[in-house]
């Protein structure tokens, strides 16, 4: 065969008019010492300027662009294979890069190994906002080498960062594949020799931050069956006597494991037939990867591997132990073993109690171990036994379904007890050995490694294998040369700033301080309840943290303002370390706790203060891996409602003590008004449509917004001739307000009449007529006023699928306040029953809606007094 180029570099295109000039610049000023390139530049029915840009650059000789209708990646890049001159070829996708060094690195070290494969892989990195970072598997290419991948299963060679041989016989790309053809045709390549260059130069430069083919399927609902068709291509033409190639197993199990921890692998919207045969397919595929795959597989969480081994096995794994080991086996087949398990500390505070623990057992397949108990000796005398668990919120481990059981503990050491207290578990007549694993809030200094404190004339120190923890009293002079050597080993391990901080913070007056937080521009029930409380005479100082660029002047007297801090401050941080009291609407703790995780476990000893969650809406969500006891650092969580008080103890591992059961504050300031002629539409958002927080606030991805069903389906409804009609004859308008967080959003809707419209706030909604939701908390606000609503939920099933943090509710909507609806016409249809009945609340629902709430009079004072019971 012929080559007139060293490299083909295939380029397919689609709407990349903001990309492709970068793309095309970093092939373009390679150093190339000699190397001869064609850049083939593959136009797949863009509907934007691609073609105009790809034209500025095209010559008919390096740079040659082409064109079809839309007929996906793999056609584009299988007609690049047809037209491609060099003798190798390169792909390169319209939004990546390469590094300068690649074409040349590349061509070499191919040339070393030709006559041995195909196919040559090279570094890949990630390029986040500009910022080069490394790949989930970069670690992959730190060595150059040529692969057998019988004996290296692992390298899982799943992404388009290669080099193949021009071959006369062409291996195509997969046209029927929606997504991972690159996988696949990476495993077809590969398999021809089951050779595997492996580059250690270069780079490919993927960009993760876009709306690629990967996202685009991401979730169940889009993928379809297309994951299983995948898989079960690979079964048909990569097994040998009835076994998978280890190669091939490992790259189903990298496919499984991403999308396992994105939440997107199960498609929990099938019906139960549906779900069935899914799980049948699935479970197929599952037994061909053998035990000792997975439990090799790069990548993968340990306790990932050991889920995936049970849905394997189901029923068929038993447990035996001796007195040295606990082994899990399947049909007498030892799988795993181990010798002591693993105690997770997630809190260890000095309370009034002495030392409030709390924490989980950690162990492989803990439900297998019946009659499992924890043991605390005090001085090698049974002090504490606990053989009675709650499910710990880690349950679902780096995931939001249950991956592994743990078991939760929530103990109390006395601090004025001197002595020994060791930790250990009880199986079977047997005991066995713990380690420990320490969490931010304890009161044990991590990022020190050191194994001790001093606090209150004691020094308390642990040590592991078994844990323990020892109490011994010490002199003022003693407690005075300790807290010198704690000071000396922060500077020492470069935390100067910290130790001075403490040293300043030890010289100022003890005082009772209140904290009250929200978010930047939400003035929620922590700002309704600073306002109540400030004026109390009780000789507590209150104060209201404020941010950087909020509108805020007009909500505060002048008094109020004296005591407004900015977060993040010095003083801030100073108020947060001396504070008995944080009152706060959310409770990420880095929303009302300025210092970062390290600060926090340096500092945490003294830092004693309580947190009361006042919540900015009624918890109906499924939230246990947030909002659990062990996950948090809440100490007294506000409820409105029997209904929340029941679900926190239930499934939350809440005590009845940790409960304020009375009224959110805003709640007192919701009265009825007189009614106009509107009904309000506002759904939530939906996390999927974002690109994750940075600096406190949500980062947005027009262009993912703009293709989701949510957008297509609310712009769809509130454009439609059928709402604008009905809202025309009963002299309606419609109110549209997007969540905060979409906002910025706001310009992709085009409202096409004035009976709909958007709006930023809606602060007196009692004005409303009804309400239009999908799961938003705001629901509650209208359940309190007696106002009708109903739930719009286009994208459903891609809610239960895993577009959101949540994918469930603890309440059934459609049961308790209001029918849940799909499509426009239906909701049209309900709100017409709604204007015929004159905007009454249907007899299903009136008395849901009559005694959800708690009967509170002036909520806010209720809950001061409540606050000065418990401080």
């Amino acid at each position: 065969m012929k080559y007139n180029y060293n490299f083909s570099i295939i380029v397919p295109l689609y709407n990349a008019e903001n990309t492709i000039k970068e793309t095309i610049e970093s092939v373009l000023s390679q150093n190339f010492n000699g190397i001869t390139f064609e850049i083939l530049l593959l136009n797949d029915g863009s509907v934007d300027n691609t073609d105009v840009i790809c034209k500025q650059y095209e010559d008919g000789n390096k740079i040659k662009y082409f064109e079809h209708e839309n007929k996906g990646v793999s056609y584009t890049r299988n007609r690049g294979l047809d037209l491609a001159t060099g003798k190798y070829i390169l792909f390169l996708d319209a939004d990546d890069l390469i590094a300068e060094d690649t074409l040349s690195s590349v061509y070499e070290t191919f040339e070393k190994y030709y006559e041995y494969s195909d196919v040559l892989a090279y570094p890949i990195y990630s390029l986040i906002d500009g910022e080069i970072l490394e790949h989930p598997r970069t670690n992959n290419y730190k060595s150059e080498a040529l692969y057998d991948v019988d004996g290296f299963a692992f390298l899982n060679q799943v992404t388009m960062n290669i080099v193949i041989k021009n071959l006369e016989e062409k291996v195509y790309f997969d046209e029927t594949l929606f997504q991972s053809e690159d996988a696949y045709f990476n495993a077809n390549m590969i398999f021809r020799t089951k050779k595997l260059i492996i580059c250690n130069k270069g780079a490919y430069l993927y960009r993760t931050n876009r709306y690629s083919t990967v996202q685009k399927y991401t979730n169940p609902v889009a993928i379809g069956d297309k994951l299983l068709e995948l898989f079960e291509k690979y079964c048909d033409n990569f097994m040998e006597n009835g076994v998978l190639f280890p190669y091939i197993q490992s790259s189903i199990l990298y496919e499984i494991n991403w999308r396992f921890k994105a939440n997107s692998l199960y498609p929990f919207h099938l019906n139960q037939k549906g779900w069935k045969e899914w799980e049948k397919r699935f479970n197929y595929i599952l037994g061909k990867i053998s035990d000792e795959v997975i439990l090799k597989q790069n990548f993968m969480d340990y306790y990932h591997k050991i889920y995936f081994i049970e849905q394997k096995y189901k029923d068929s794994l038993s447990v035996n132990n001796d007195s040295k080991n606990i082994y899990i086996k399947n049909n007498d087949i030892e799988i795993i073993r181990y010798d002591k398990f693993t105690l997770v500390f997630e809190r260890m505070d000095i309370g009034k109690n002495g030392i409030e623990i709390f924490g989980y057992i950690k162990a492989p397949l803990l439900n297998y171990l019946k009659n499992l108990a924890l043991i605390i000796y005090k001085n090698d005398k049974e002090f504490i036994k606990i053989t009675e668990f709650s499910l710990a919120a880690d349950s679902r481990y780096k995931s939001k379904q249950i991956t592994n059981i743990f078991y939760s503990f929530n103990v109390s050491i006395p601090i004025d007890d001197e002595g020994q207290y060791k930790f250990a578990i009880a199986y079977n007549g047997l005991e066995y050995l713990t380690n420990h694993y320490f969490m931010d809030s304890v009161i044990f200094k991590k990022y020190l490694n050191q194994q001790y404190i001093v606090i209150n004339n004691k020094y308390i120190s642990y040590y592991s294998n078994s844990f323990c923890i020892n109490i011994v009293p010490i002199s003022k002079l003693s407690y005075a040369k300790n807290y010198l050597m704690s000071q000396k080993n922060l500077i020492y391990k470069g935390f100067k700033s910290i130790a001075l901080f403490k040293t300043i913070m030890e010289l100022l007056p003890e005082k009772e301080i209140w904290l009250y937080n929200d978010r930047i521009n939400v003035f929620d029930n922590a700002y309704l309840q600073f306002k109540h409380d400030f004026y109390k005479k009780d000789g507590i100082d209150r104060y209201y943290i404020t941010y950087e660029n909020e509108d805020f002047e007009d909500k505060f007297t002048n008094e109020e303002k004296k005591y407004l801090v900015k977060y993040n401050s010095l003083k801030h941080k100073a108020l947060v370390y001396k504070a008995s009291m944080i009152l706060t609407s959310f409770q990420n703790v880095y929303e009302y706790c300025p210092f970062s995780n390290i600060a926090i476990n340096l500092l945490y000893e003294k830092m004693n203060y309580k947190v009361v969650y006042l919540q900015h809406g009624i918890l109906h969500a499924h939230t246990p891996w947030i909002y659990s006891k062990d996950k948090t650092k809440i100490d007294y969580f506000l409820t409105s409602s029997n209904y929340e008080k029941e679900m926190l103890i239930n499934n939350y591992n809440y005590l009845s003590e940790n409960i304020i059961n009375l009224l959110m504050p805003r709640f007192d300031n919701i009265s009825a008004t007189t009614k106009e002629n509107k009904i309000l539409f506002a759904p939530s958002w939906r996390i999927s449509l974002t690109n994750g927080i940075k600096n406190l606030a949500w980062q947005l991805d027009e262009e993912k917004f703009m293709q989701s069903k949510y957008f297509k389906e609310i712009n769809n409804f509130i454009n439609s001739k059928e709402l604008v009609n009905y809202l025309e004859e009963n002299n309606l308008i419609l109110d549209f307000n997007l969540h905060p967080i979409f906002k910025g959003y706001s310009h992709c809707f085009q409202i096409n009449s004035t009976r709909v419209k958007m709006v930023k706030d809606t602060e007196e909604i009692s004005k409303y007529r009804a309400f239009i939701t999908d799961f938003s908390s705001f629901v509650f606000d209208f359940v309190k006023l007696n106002i009708p609503v109903l739930f719009f939920i286009p994208d459903y099933k891609e809610f239960l699928s895993g577009n959101h943090i949540y994918n469930r509710l603890e309440l059934d909507l459609n049961e308790t306040f209001g029918p849940v609806i799909m499509e426009q016409t239906e909701l049209v249809n309900a709100l017409k029953s709604l204007s015929y009945s004159e905007f009454s609340i249907a007899d299903k629902y009136k008395n849901n809606y009559n005694n959800f709430f708690n009967k509170i009079e002036n909520p806010k004072e209720a809950l001061y007094k409540k606050l000065i019971e418990v401080k």
